[in-house]
């Protein structure tokens, strides 16, 4: 069985969770209105985007991380029979993020919403090379695993949905 070690070394995630998630709650309650939704909707939105941020910007309790950006594990590691843990997790860190993109209404909306989950590794990398004290290392396969993450959670909602609908019998007219 795999063994899949999410947390390794990573002192005041916690901390980071708990200020992600006061910054959904905030942001999502004065969006809201502006957007006409539900605030839920935000704060879920934004919670799946913003715990990704909080564990990858955790500082790392290793301090043998080069300040560079590395290969790392490459996606193509996901598609095998015997992914890494870290390849693993990469992607897995991102489904929520790609599957909240549904909890927008509009079509527009989704895609809008996805785009922002598909940008977020590169935002989240960037800030792992620009951060030194973070102890944390930049890695271009981290980048692809997240993107495919996020990709594979948006196509499992849309499935599911495509599904859902056409299980549905026809409303009498």
């Amino acid at each position: 069985t795999a063994n899949l070690h999410l947390l390794p070394g990573l002192a005041g995630f916690r901390v980071n969770l708990f200020i992600s998630a006061v910054v959904a709650l905030e942001i999502g309650i004065w969006v809201a209105p502006r957007l006409q939704m539900p605030p839920w909707r935000i704060i879920l939105w934004l919670l799946a985007l913003l715990i990704p941020v909080a564990y990858t910007w955790t500082a790392s309790t290793s301090l043998d991380n080069l300040h560079v950006c590395t290969r790392g594990s490459w996606f193509f590691e996901a598609l095998t029979m015997r992914p890494t843990d870290e390849v693993t997790a990469n992607v897995l860190l991102f489904l929520p993020a790609g599957a909240a993109a549904w909890l927008w209404r509009r079509p527009h909306e989704r895609v809008m919403a996805l785009g922002v989950a598909l940008a977020l590794p590169l935002v989240i990398e960037l800030g792992q090379l620009l951060m030194v004290w973070l102890h944390r290392t930049c890695q271009y396969g981290d980048i692809a695993n997240n993107m495919l993450g996020a990709f594979l959670g948006f196509s499992l909602v849309a499935g599911a949905v495509y599904v859902i609908d056409h299980l549905r019998p026809p409303e009498p007219t």
